[in-house]
């Protein structure tokens, strides 16, 4: 049964969070005569803000999150442990970020930045300990039991996706480029703007490793 409402919460996150994009981006569209660009442009360039008669679109990036903290609470309340609790817990801060940063302006960079921080932790704590659980659960079935294995490399793939993210130089970079007539202009690659873009999408892959380990626990 909790395995049905898992593949419930993640079809209802991935329909909302596909409706968004596709609505932020007919938006942007309609508005900059180009589709948006991920790569190096922030979330609060580009979705509806407060007080514009669109802004009930980023609901559909709310019931996304909020799926996803359900299927992890759901998985303590059926599998209650150390390590689901604490995913749970790094989930909900994490869907506060990634529900908040497309509202705040890089004027208030501190702010911003310190959200970014604690995005690249709790999304590389989360995989680390799915990826851990997995490694445990294959350890259990002596690497027989082919959900086990295929959360394993799914959670060890996000792990090294993670820390690539974690340890990259240039995330925190936000200087443009700079030409040899002394203009700047913005580079063609923001790497803290895309790996926000990056995270929130993923999401749905955190589901695979639960819903996998929720079959054979």
């Amino acid at each position: 049964m909790i395995t049905y409402t898992l593949v419930g919460l993640l079809s209802l996150t991935i329909i909302c969070l596909a409706s968004y994009l596709f609505s932020i981006n007919l938006l942007y569209k309609k508005k900059n005569k180009r589709a948006i660009n991920i790569k190096n442009h922030f979330g609060y360039e580009i979705v509806p803000q407060k007080g514009e008669h669109t802004f009930f679109i980023n609901v559909l990036l709310l019931i996304a999150m909020l799926s996803f903290l359900t299927a992890t609470i759901l998985n303590v309340v059926t599998h209650f442990g150390a390590f689901n609790l604490v995913i749970s817990i790094a989930s909900l801060l994490l869907v506060f970020i990634l529900v908040a940063l497309p509202f705040i302006d890089l004027k208030y960079l501190k702010e911003h930045l310190y959200l970014d921080i604690g995005m690249v932790v709790l999304f590389f704590l989360i995989n680390g300990l799915l990826t851990y659980s997995s490694y445990q659960m294959c350890k259990v079935y002596d690497y027989k039991n082919i959900n086990g294995i295929i959360a394993l490399v799914i959670s060890a793939i996000m792990l090294i996706v993670s820390l690539a993210f974690f340890i990259n130089p240039k995330l925190f970079n936000l200087s443009g480029d700079k030409h040899e007539d002394g203009t700047v202009t913005r580079p063609k690659v923001i790497h803290l703007a895309l790996v926000e873009w990056l995270v929130t999408f993923f999401i749905p892959i955190l589901f695979i490793p639960i819903i996998l380990l929720s079959t054979i626990m």
